[in-house]
């Protein structure tokens, strides 16, 4: 029997059969050879994925200036602005703790019930905020007013804000100045209206 010959092409025959392949196929075939050999133009656009990159292989350096915008950045990772940390002192105000200032509460003070006196002869009557002490001064005065008072019984001549002189504290509140008329009946009533100076009146 006739033994059948095994033939096995060599390496140059594989390579230029490889080749003839290549360029009737379109294709090309470059082999690259030592480190640092893959340039720009050896990768085809947009084919560099996520998971050919390894973690923090790109520096800041890497990155165009001011192109990473708010979807890019995990807001977590950033530290505090130097000039928010004014915002940590937002409780207070040119170093005052914020129930120092007036909170929008008010209240009314009002006088005793006087009805003046005899006819043509002239009546002041005053009412103040709460006075405090020396270390937690009284609340100031925001308006004020009266009531009690008709054209029959008296013409008022002076309605403003005072404050109590000579005292330890300083105190505001309000006078009414007026003038009695005919009607002896006068039940007038002096208002003020204060803030309240929280911490400073409970």
């Amino acid at each position: 029997m006739r033994r059948i010959r095994r033939y096995r092409p060599s390496h140059t025959t594989v390579v230029a059969y490889l080749s003839l392949f290549l360029v009737l196929t379109g294709g090309t075939a470059v082999a690259l050879t030592g480190s640092n050999t893959v340039f720009s133009d050896d990768i085809k656009d947009g084919e560099v994925k996520r998971s050919d990159v390894a973690g923090g292989a790109i520096a800041g350096g890497k990155v165009v200036d001011d192109s990473l915008t708010g979807d890019d950045v995990n807001e977590l990772g950033l530290g505090q602005v130097p000039s928010a940390q004014s915002a940590d002192d937002a409780e207070k105000l040119d170093g005052k703790d914020s129930t120092a200032f007036w909170a929008g509460k008010s209240y009314i003070a009002t006088s005793p019930e006087t009805d003046g006196g005899a006819e043509g002869t002239g009546t002041a009557q005053s009412v103040f905020c709460d006075s405090g002490t020396p270390q937690n001064p009284g609340d100031p005065a925001i308006g004020g007013g009266y009531s009690g008072l008709s054209p029959s019984e008296g013409s008022v001549t002076r309605t403003v804000p005072t404050s109590l002189a000579g005292a330890a504290v300083t105190q505001e509140g309000w006078t009414v100045e007026w003038v009695n008329g005919a009607t002896t009946n006068r039940n007038v009533v002096i208002h003020v209206r204060c803030a309240d100076m929280a911490p400073l009146r409970p």
